[in-house]
């Protein structure tokens, strides 16, 4: 009989989801203020800030993306991959801010040449990479439950701070960067205290002599893999920025924000998915119920939006922002197909190690949505940028469930289609859920 080392897929999930709604609400709060705050102009500077420095942490991903993989097969690993992660975080944040000394690249990327946001930025860009790999390392060991309590930790900080800042009309894009330094500083140095434990408990540290060429080929992949898979969740906040200005990117990111709300259950159950599938055999059927789910959260989202958005965005972001609800609905429909797609993705690339298939996928979906984007922004302007974005969910999803289906051994029609057993698989996690 397998020891019970790891909490189910449903307890798991269900303190993820908990803490996860308790961050969106913090998220919620936040976005609300910022928005008012900082006004269109200001509120896209930031989001081109934080998009470009995301988007440009997947090349992380070339060293630090198989860390779950590997050390869910080899235990001893852990302080290799820690030092590994913290060495590459240093050099990228270095080369960051050498590229940013260019003012030409600083004004693409940073939307600005002002020195204190380019080192703000570069140890923001530091914090995203070295955070990501300690988290992989953390949900690798299914560590779930600390995960969730640091980050929390971690909005509550970020939030007290904030609201400290905004009382004394301190908001800016300079001291919002210098909030997320202070928030993540605390979350890296808990999350480093939890490692350096878990480096004590291993009584030796010998490994294969192939583990280094391993990490690396598994990075590649995944580097492979989510460079486009990111591009496709903020490129658009570039190419509006280059086809129309800094106000609608601004507005597009509010809509984007109330998106990343709703995407939060769907994260939750692709770091769930991710850690188990690394760890333990089987998962298709299980991974399968819950993308499902979070497709029929995502539709009802969408409906509950597009029924109340018309009134509470002018009262709670302002009259400034009221041309978000049409491009929130857009946007939150797409949360159906990506939250599905996130749940498919986990299984997928942890079983199968970054398939062609998957790899393939996310290129073709980048392509078209830079190709959608560059019309229809330019024919639309902001709800343009939306439905490029919800086509190409949609494109993703068919693609992923149709990958999906090769790997479960069922057919796609299937993978899509909710029938009765699937519904009576939904009441009971529901149920085991509550």
């Amino acid at each position: 009989m397998r020891e019970n080392r790891f909490p189910t897929f449903i307890r798991a999930f269900a303190d993820t989801s908990f803490f996860t709604i308790l961050n969106a609400l913090f998220g919620i709060i936040t976005a609300i203020i910022l928005a008012r705050q900082l006004g269109p102009e200001s509120r896209g500077i930031l989001a081109i800030i934080v998009a470009s420095v995301t988007i440009l942490s997947a090349f992380s991903d070339l060293y630090q993306g198989g860390n779950e993989i590997a050390l869910g097969k080899n235990n001893n690993l852990i302080k290799k991959l820690f030092f590994i992660s913290f060495l590459g975080a240093l050099f990228f944040s270095i080369t960051f801010f050498l590229l940013s000394t260019n003012s030409k690249i600083s004004n693409f990327l940073l939307a600005s040449d002002d020195l204190s946001i380019r080192i703000l930025a570069s140890l923001f860009f530091l914090q995203i990479i070295l955070y990501d790999g300690l988290r992989r390392l953390l949900n690798a060991k299914q560590d779930f439950f600390f995960i969730n309590r640091v980050e929390l930790l971690s909005t509550i900080i970020f939030f007290i701070t904030f609201v400290s800042f905004a009382l004394n009309g301190l908001i800016s894009v300079r001291n919002i960067l210098l909030i997320y330094f202070l928030s993540n500083s605390i979350k890296i140095l808990i999350s480093l205290y939890k490692i350096i434990k878990y480096i004590r408990e291993i009584d030796t540290y010998k490994t294969e002599n192939s583990w280094l060429s391993e990490i690396f080929r598994i990075g590649k992949r995944n580097f492979l893999w989510s460079v486009p898979y990111s591009l496709i969740q903020r490129m658009s906040i570039w190419q509006i920025a280059m086809l129309s200005n800094n106000s609608n990117v601004g507005l597009f990111r509010v809509g984007t924000t109330l998106t990343e709300m709703v995407m939060m259950i769907p994260r939750s159950a692709n770091i769930i998915t991710r850690g188990k599938a690394v760890s333990e055999k089987g998962g298709w059927d299980q991974a399968l119920v819950a993308a499902k789910m979070i497709f029929i959260f995502g539709m009802i989202c969408s409906i509950i939006f597009a029924a109340t958005g018309w009134f509470l965005i002018p009262i709670i972001f302002g009259e400034q922002f009221s041309d978000v609800y049409k491009v929130g609905i857009i946007l939150i429909l797409s949360t159906s197909f990506f939250g599905n797609v996130f749940v498919l993705e986990a299984q997928i690339v942890s079983k199968k190690r970054f398939p062609n298939e998957v790899i393939y996928a996310n290129y073709i979906c980048l392509a078209i949505l830079a190709i959608l984007n560059f019309f229809f922004i330019k024919a639309l302007g902001l709800l343009g940028a939306g439905y490029a974005y919800l086509l190409t969910t949609i494109c993703l999803y068919l693609l992923y469930n149709s990958i999906f289906s090769k790997y479960a051994n069922i057919k796609t029609y299937d993978a899509i289609c909710i029938n009765k057993e699937d519904t009576k698989k939904m009441i009971s996690f529901l149920k085991q859920f509550s």
